[in-house]
């Protein structure tokens, strides 16, 4: 879960957001450590100031959306200016990759 490695090798607090249950069940497991919090929300309208965010995190996921460009948009805005994004989506090249990437690709 990469809120977490992200919480522990900053030591800084760490949300993490989910349109999912997944974040439900994430703050329970993780529910002792007070550095950790888990929301259930849309990238497209979540629960933060524009430019609140120091290291703005998104792999593999954005890309699921219905506009990979406004959810990209709309993330990238809660990112302080000078902070960091770091963004990665499947492209045309990962259908290039291993045999599983090529049927997800296909599919």
């Amino acid at each position: 879960m990469s809120t977490v490695f992200g919480q522990r090798h900053t030591g800084g607090d760490a949300i993490g957001f989910d349109l999912g249950h997944a974040a439900g069940r994430a703050a329970s497991e993780f529910k002792s450590n007070d550095k950790l919090h888990f929301v259930q929300a849309s990238a497209f309208k979540l629960p933060l100031r524009p430019g609140s965010a120091d290291l703005v995190y998104s792999h593999g996921v954005l890309h699921h959306t219905f506009s990979t460009e406004q959810a990209v948009l709309a993330v990238a805005s809660i990112c302080k200016p000078g902070g960091h994004f770091y963004l990665w989506i499947y492209g045309s090249e990962s259908k290039k990759g291993s045999p599983l990437r090529r049927v997800a690709w296909a599919a």
